[in-house]
């Protein structure tokens, strides 16, 4: 089953009806991610203000602020299962159909898509995926320095947004699956180039 697209899902918003402040909270902050993700298939990016997130949540601002710092901060959230594919790569034995699927979802969006990779928004994506990958790398590579694994992790995910960036902006012509590989593809050669022994999962095979 495709993952769930956070710019695609029309969700009836959900409201705790229970009486403690934890669950109050969480129908608040719940409410708030379903409110963007609505605003999002219908607006720009930049036309979508706190202002307009929480009264489509139907909570105050004050609310807003209590979850989410910036709506960049909410943006980052929603795309977290996106990231979470993304950052899986680097340690695949190969292209994973969750990836594709959010490459198409890219793809189909991609007026928007690229308002939201382009400028500071793109910035904190790209550190977003950073963070994502940094731990898998130090998993998968117990050769690799702990002083390493954020340089490492900062590489692959600025090419994996850059490649994004190219390919959504009509560089060249390429398929979300033939997408999905070169990132595959490029995580992978990137780790591999900078841990020896220690990452063995996309050594091609020895010849006979």
């Amino acid at each position: 089953m495709p993952p769930q697209c956070p710019n695609c899902r029309v969700i009836a918003l959900r409201r705790s009806n229970g009486s403690g402040v934890k669950d109050q909270r969480q129908g608040a902050r719940r409410a708030l991610l379903d409110a963007f993700a609505e605003l999002a298939l219908s607006r720009r990016y930049q036309e979508i203000g706190v202002g307009l997130i929480a009264g489509r949540a139907a909570v105050a601002r004050s609310t807003f602020y209590y979850h989410f710092r910036t709506k960049d901060e909410l943006l980052l959230q929603n795309l977290k299962p996106m990231l979470s594919a993304l950052a899986r790569l680097a340690t695949a034995a190969e292209p994973t159909q969750d990836v594709i699927d959010w490459v198409t979802h890219i793809w189909e969006h991609r007026v928007r898509s690229r308002r939201i990779f382009d400028g500071a928004t793109g910035r904190k994506i790209a550190e977003a995926l950073a963070s994502a990958l940094e731990p898998k790398l130090e998993a998968a590579m117990a050769g690799l320095a702990r002083s390493t694994a954020p340089l490492l992790a900062d590489q692959i995910a600025g090419s994996m947004i850059g490649l994004l960036r190219a390919w959504i902006a009509g560089r060249a012509a390429a398929s979300p699956p033939e997408i999905a590989a070169m990132l595959w593809t490029g995580a992978t050669a990137i780790a591999v180039s900078n841990a020896n022994d220690a990452f063995p999962l996309a050594r091609p095979p020895r010849q006979a």
